[in-house]
């Protein structure tokens, strides 16, 4: 039995490569530093242009690994544009549940502009998940939270490795702001002080022991899993062996295995499925032989298949849904809502003006001004002079005046 180590590089039992062999990519404080300018997202663009500008149809892992990753012909556009959106957002938070729901609000209105994601988002469809009822849009929402802040995570750990671990010493660090920083000074101090505090040293060196200790190695990629079976299903019409699938994204593009572990691993599943073939063994679907080889430590995925969204773990901490997202329709919603509740208020207001005068005996106009003034506006005279001006306010001002001053 093979027990898997944590990795804590934002894989998804082999649905990402290790971070030292992922593409590097600078945040947007400093775009432009690197060979590599901002991206544009050409393929993106044309594939809306072709779709005559229309959101792109986008499908999600819902009924076979149940990773809700995004899966189909333009999941790799959806990713890739993830990763763009997340990278405007400052590094100097502690982690993804720390930074402000304002930098939050904005991602999936973002993703709605080139896909279509009301749908899933929307989809009230019940899945029952640990004896517990979850809708399907809940947990396509909770997904994209966690690539969000997987996201996060990799590019705070990748510019980290840049700036501030190849530094010999904190004040060099400092000193060795990346060119064309385009945060200021202030804001490159900031994330100094995030990477230099010490308790966030401890940790990175605890994480840095735990990988080491994840024998297992992958060659596929930044392909998901679910991907990889979504795009073998569409091609075969039947689904892929889970073993088979874990075979293929463990070797190189020889077919070879490159790690002693590897090999392992995938014998002792074959000969699982080998014996129960012959008769040897109760029968096993691929997935309860999966979980009989691989046992993950990492809370966060289910070795051999992918990540764990809220609800389908042990972990009662990640069942709580991040409510700091709100979509395109949401958003405007709430602005319509704003904007009866501003309307309503402005009435009652005008109601109220009317209401007052009335009882003073004046008409008053939707676009009237009364001055602010010692005179009166009925009769232009001072208070004292007008006969039907109370000192209702306690002071030498006129009732009609005193009360524009409080509106």
């Amino acid at each position: 039995m093979a027990c898997v180590a944590p990795s804590y590089h934002g894989g998804d039992a082999g649905g990402d490569p290790p971070e030292d062999q992922q593409p590097k990519r600078l945040p947007y404080q400093c775009e432009g530093s690197g060979k590599r300018g901002p991206t544009k997202h050409k393929a993106l663009k044309k594939n809306f242009k072709q779709n005559n500008n229309q959101p792109l149809e986008i499908k999600f892992d819902v009924g076979d690994l149940k990773t809700f990753k995004p899966v189909g012909r333009y999941s790799d556009n959806f990713s890739t544009y993830i990763g763009e959106l997340v990278r405007k957002i400052p590094q100097y938070y502690e982690s993804w549940d720390k930074v402000p729901e304002a930098d939050k609000a904005t991602l999936i209105p973002n993703l709605q502009r080139y896909f279509k994601l009301q749908p899933h988002l929307s989809d009230q469809t019940i899945i029952l998940v640990k004896n517990e009822k979850r809708t399907v849009g809940s947990l396509v929402r909770e997904g994209l939270r966690k690539d969000f802040a997987k996201c996060y995570s990799g590019n705070k750990n990748r510019f980290k490795r840049k700036w501030f671990d190849s530094a010999d010493s904190i004040e060099e660090a400092r000193n060795r702001k990346p060119p064309n920083w385009k945060a200021g000074d202030d804001e490159w101090q900031k994330l100094v002080n995030f990477w230099a505090d010490p308790k966030r040293i401890k940790q990175s060196e605890r994480n840095s022991k735990n990988r080491s200790k994840n024998k297992v190695t992958t060659h596929q990629g930044s392909m998901s899993f679910a991907r990889g079976r979504h795009n073998f299903q569409s091609k075969e019409k039947k689904p892929e062996d889970l073993v088979e699938t874990w075979r293929k994204n463990h070797t190189d593009k020889t077919d070879q295995f490159k790690n002693e572990e590897n090999e392992r691993i995938y014998g002792e599943m074959k000969a699982i499925q080998d014996a129960i073939k012959e008769k040897k063994m109760d029968p096993k679907t691929d997935r309860q032989i999966i979980d009989e080889v691989l046992v993950s430590q990492n809370r966060g995925h289910i070795a051999g298949v992918g990540r764990v969204v809220p609800g389908m773990g042990s972990s009662s901490r990640s069942s709580q849904v991040d409510e700091g997202f709100c979509t395109r329709e949401e958003m405007e919603e709430m602005k319509k809502r704003h904007a009866m509740e501003l309307q309503e208020h402005k009435n009652l207001l005008k109601q109220f003006l009317e209401f007052y005068n009335r009882q003073q005996a004046v008409t008053i106009s939707d676009n009237i001004i009364v001055p602010k003034s010692d005179t009166c506006r009925r009769k232009r005279s001072p208070p004292e002079n007008d006969p039907q001006c109370k000192d209702t306010f306690g002071d030498k001002w006129c009732c009609h005046q005193r009360f524009s001053r409080l509106f």
